[in-house]
C-alpha cells in the first residue's frame, strides 16, 4: 500500500511538471496574441495581389514587429503588392476553409500557414485530410500560385516533454504526409516540407521561440521565410 501511495504521488508530480509549462505558456500567449497586429500593405496601383491566411504563424504572433513575420518579410520582398492578411490565432483547417469561402478576388499568390493547431488539438486524420483537400481546391480557384506550409516538428517545441513530445512528433509526421499527398495533386500548389527540411539542414531553433515557448519569434520567422523564398524562386 505504501509503494502504491508513493507511486501515485510521483505520478501526480510528473503530470504537474508535464502540463504546467503548457498552462503557463497559454497565459503568456494570451497577452502576446492580444497585442498582435497581422502585417498588411495596400499600396495604390498594386502590381500584384497576395493573400496570407491561416493560424497564428500567418498572423505573425510572437514577432516583435509585424514586419518581422513571414507576411511582413513577403511584403518587403514585394513592396508594390497589395497584401491582405486574414490569419487568425488558434485557427484550424476548418476555420481556414470557412474564411477562404468568403474570398471573391483573384490573387497572384496565396500563402497558407495551417495545421499546427490540428496537430495539438488532436483533430482526426480523416478530418484533416478532408479539410485540407477542400482548402486546396478553393485556393486553386482563388490564386495563380499557392504556397502551403505547416509547422516543423512540434515535438521539439520547449513546452512539450515526453511522452507528449513523442506524440506531437508522430502526429506532425502523419499530418505532413497528408499535406504532401494532397498538395501534389495541384500544379499550382507548392508545399514547404518543414518537418524534413529543418532536420535535413540541421536547423537549430533553440533561440527561435517567443516567451511563451510555443510561437516563433522573429528569428524563427526568418528561418521559415527562407524556405518560403526558396519556393518563390
Amino acid at each position: 500500500m505504501k509503494f502504491i501511495l508513493v507511486g501515485i504521488v510521483f505520478l501526480i508530480i510528473y503530470l504537474i511538471c508535464l502540463y504546467y509549462p503548457i498552462y503557463r505558456a497559454s497565459q503568456i500567449a494570451e497577452k502576446t496574441i492580444a497585442h498582435n497586429i497581422p502585417y498588411e500593405q495596400h499600396p495604390h496601383n498594386p502590381s500584384m495581389y497576395i493573400l496570407v491566411a491561416g493560424d497564428s504563424s500567418a498572423a505573425g504572433v510572437g514577432a516583435i514587429t509585424p514586419k518581422e513575420s513571414i507576411a511582413g518579410r513577403l511584403g518587403q520582398k514585394y513592396p508594390d503588392a497589395d497584401l491582405l492578411n486574414i490569419g487568425v490565432s488558434g485557427a484550424q483547417i476548418e476555420d481556414l476553409l470557412n474564411v477562404l469561402k468568403t474570398q471573391k478576388k483573384h490573387y497572384d499568390l496565396i500563402l497558407l500557414q495551417i495545421g499546427a493547431n490540428d496537430v495539438t488539438h488532436f483533430s482526426s486524420y480523416q478530418t484533416i485530410r478532408k479539410g485540407i483537400t477542400e482548402v486546396l481546391a478553393i485556393s486553386d480557384q482563388l490564386g495563380t500560385k499557392t504556397v502551403l506550409l505547416t509547422s516543423g516538428d512540434l515535438g521539439v517545441i520547449p513546452i512539450f516533454h515526453w511522452p507528449l513530445s513523442w506524440i506531437m512528433t508522430d502526429r506532425t509526421r502523419k499530418v505532413r504526409d497528408i499535406f504532401v499527398e494532397e498538395s501534389s495533386k495541384y500544379n499550382s500548389v507548392s508545399y514547404i516540407d518543414l518537418f524534413y527540411e529543418l532536420k535535413r539542414n540541421r536547423v537549430n531553433l533553440t533561440n527561435s521561440y517567443a516567451p511563451d515557448s510555443f510561437h516563433l519569434n522573429e528569428k524563427g520567422y526568418e528561418v521559415y521565410y527562407h524556405f518560403v523564398e526558396e519556393k518563390l524562386k
